[in-house]
């Protein structure tokens, strides 16, 4: 209470600094918050990536039509969330908010479409 008492009485200009300082907290807050979300999802492609080698090795020893055509659509759905991230990584700090709708969209695609394929080989 001895702060805001101190903050109304010396004026508007402090009220200033004091949403100034806000808003760059909040600023650093934004990227932080992004960057976790990029290492996150980084970390996610490597995962898939892993996955869909696996994949591709058990589909290469089958020697399956079928299991050649399902990794190479787990290959396309993965460039495309690779993409994604891409996107994310040079998209602005307040842009980035809007776009992790559809970037959850393309790991949910990789990631049950890497489901599917593991029960099917």
């Amino acid at each position: 209470m001895i702060s805001a008492l101190r903050l109304r009485r010396s004026g508007s200009h402090s009220n200033q600094i004091i949403n100034m300082t806000y808003s760059k907290r909040k600023d650093i807050t934004t990227v932080s918050k992004k960057t976790e979300y990029e290492k996150k999802l980084q970390i996610q492609l490597d995962e898939f990536s892993t996955e869909i080698d696996r994949l591709k090795a058990r589909a290469d020893k089958a020697e399956e039509p079928w299991h050649k055509q399902q990794v190479e659509m787990l290959q396309e759905k993965h460039r495309q969330a690779k993409q994604k991230l891409g996107e994310l990584k040079e998209s602005g700090d307040d842009a980035w908010e809007d776009m992790k709708e559809g970037i959850s969209s393309a790991w949910d695609s990789v990631s049950e479409a890497i489901k599917s394929a593991a029960n099917r080989f």
